[in-house]
């Protein structure tokens, strides 16, 4: 399946499901709990618990991460 991109310009205020991999490069204020991967861009920001099978983080991240695989920071 493709991703789903959240957008340099884009702001999101609310959570987050899913089971497709998710790509922040904008800004996530909420929960994000996805069952696949969640990757955090360098321009990304997010202000959320994160929980997901694995997530990559080179952006910003505020909050619990929780991964069931592994975590990159």
């Amino acid at each position: 399946m493709a991703d789903t991109i959240i957008g340099t310009n884009i702001t999101i205020d609310g959570d987050i499901t899913g089971n497709d991999s998710l790509i922040i490069a904008g800004i996530v204020r909420g929960r994000v709990n996805v069952k696949s991967d969640v990757t955090v861009t360098q321009d990304g920001q997010v202000e959320a618990d994160v929980d997901s099978q694995s997530i990559e983080i080179a952006g910003s991240v505020e909050g619990n991460v929780n991964a069931v695989d592994k975590i990159d920071i």
